[in-house]
């Protein structure tokens, strides 16, 4: 069951990256990014398999609830351009849809084995979700529907 899960959570996990790096105005950042992310997580792996027992537990924990709220909150980050223009086609629905769906199965998860590191991030990761969820209800994704010509018009002939 748990290869299962974390098949699952993995393959959510991959498709979000692969949206964001494709919709990525820098994609050489990213990939950048993805590989610092890859380093410190090898760093922080090998930290953690020469730390004492109980310190090993608490500090993976604490750092994996942190990166989940970290990756979950970033498309809120946007939250002010919403609103101001109503308009949250910066807020990919599919995304926001399967990120929901894995922090409430893996919160539930967490629930039946009594888990705080995971019951935590993944409640808050659900709220967090929600939220893009409400907002792409609220306001829409206007831009997102508009011809090819009418995005096109709006960047600066500098850009072209």
């Amino acid at each position: 069951a748990i290869s299962l899960v974390n098949t699952l959570g993995t393959l959510i996990a991959l498709y979000i990256l692969a949206c964001f790096w494709w919709y990525a105005d820098a994609r050489r950042t990213v990939e950048t990014r993805v590989l610092l992310t890859i380093l410190c997580a090898v760093a922080f792996i090998g930290y953690v398999d020469y730390a004492e027992d109980e310190q090993k537990e608490d500090v993976f924990g604490l750092v994996c609830c942190a990166v989940t709220l970290l990756f979950l909150a970033a498309p809120l980050g946007q939250i002010g351009s919403v609103v101001r223009l109503r308009d949250a086609s910066v807020l990919l629905p599919g995304v926001a849809v399967l990120a929901f769906s894995n922090n409430v199965l893996w919160g539930m998860y967490g629930h039946m084995h009594q888990d705080v590191f995971m019951i935590v991030p993944n409640v808050i990761g659900a709220v967090l979700c929600a939220l893009q969820l409400a907002l792409i209800a609220k306001y829409g994704r206007a831009a997102a529907s508009l011809p090819p010509v009418a995005v096109i018009s709006s960047i600066p002939m500098t850009e072209l």
